[in-house]
């Protein structure tokens, strides 16, 4: 079911069920903490590393999956996720990574 086709748009309080739970995007997520997590690792990639990102968020926005707003919303979780990862690692006794 897609909430972007049927047009049914809006912000509906209280409401259960998957077709009410797509904010934020776990897909943008996921993919911009991995991509922020290489881009600090290897600063040369950011643009590269932009242009995946906007393409998987012109994805999912593009096939129904998801409003901008929920790619946005997932976007920005990412990227905090990835850098108090690396915050923490920085301050770590037992190193998980280097970002060396």
């Amino acid at each position: 079911l897609s909430l972007i086709s049927n047009g049914s748009y809006g912000f509906n309080f209280f409401h259960l069920g998957t077709s009410y739970q797509s904010f934020p995007s776990g897909h943008m997520s996921i993919v911009l903490g991995g991509l922020t997590m290489i881009t600090i690792k290897f600063p040369k990639t950011f643009l590269i590393c932009l242009a995946l990102a906007l393409l998987q968020m012109i994805g999912l926005i593009g096939m129904n999956y998801h409003f901008l707003s929920d790619t946005i919303g997932g976007a920005y979780i990412g990227i905090l996720t990835a850098l108090f990862m690396v915050h923490l690692q920085k301050n770590a006794q037992y190193k998980l990574f280097s970002l060396d």
